[in-house]
């Protein structure tokens, strides 16, 4: 846990800057991913029972 490690090494404030770095790459990531699944749900074409049950 982060909250365990002892402050008063030199090396913690570096490590949190890289941890939130990385949190953020990873949300963008998910973001991305999310975002394109979601436009590509937008832009299929409906099915043949979709467009018959529409009717």
């Amino acid at each position: 846990m982060w909250w365990h490690v002892n402050h008063h090494h030199a090396n913690w404030l570096p490590m949190f800057v890289v941890l939130i770095v990385m949190s953020v790459i990873a949300g963008a990531y998910a973001a991305r991913g999310t975002v394109l699944a979601l436009a590509h749900l937008l832009r299929r074409k409906p099915t043949a029972a979709a467009r018959h049950s529409a009717q």
